[in-house]
């Protein structure tokens, strides 16, 4: 069975998180189940196979390994609102945010949660 995802599904997710309705341990376990085993459909996919909804889950499947945060989610927030045919434009903001982070900063204040450990410098 293929589950669809779409960006308001993912802007529950991120509300949840943001008012801690949920970890970042949940996160991941919600990500585990569309992506990439679940063959999740994201219905925003635009000329050329881009879909912002993918890539946010994307970044959310790797978000030990960026260090992502609950202070990331509107970040994460701001590409979900691309209009149609800017998900190309949300995507490199988004991988411009991602790349901005500093991660030793953020390696020192998480280097005690296990979720994070592996990743941190």
């Amino acid at each position: 069975m293929t589950l669809r995802v779409t960006r308001d599904d993912l802007r529950v997710l991120l509300d949840l998180w943001a008012s801690a309705g949920i970890d970042a341990d949940g996160v991941c376990g919600w990500v585990a189940g569309y992506w990439p085993e679940g063959g999740a459909r994201f219905p925003d996919e635009e000329a050329g196979g881009l879909s912002v909804a993918r890539e946010v889950v994307a970044e959310l499947d790797l978000l030990p390994v960026h260090l992502i945060t609950v202070e990331d989610v509107p970040a994460l927030l701001r590409a979900l609102d691309a209009r149609p045919g800017e998900g190309a434009r949300a995507v490199e903001e988004l991988r411009r945010y991602r790349e901005a982070i500093d991660r030793r900063a953020r390696s020192r204040a998480l280097r005690r949660i296990p979720l994070y450990r592996p990743f941190c410098l």
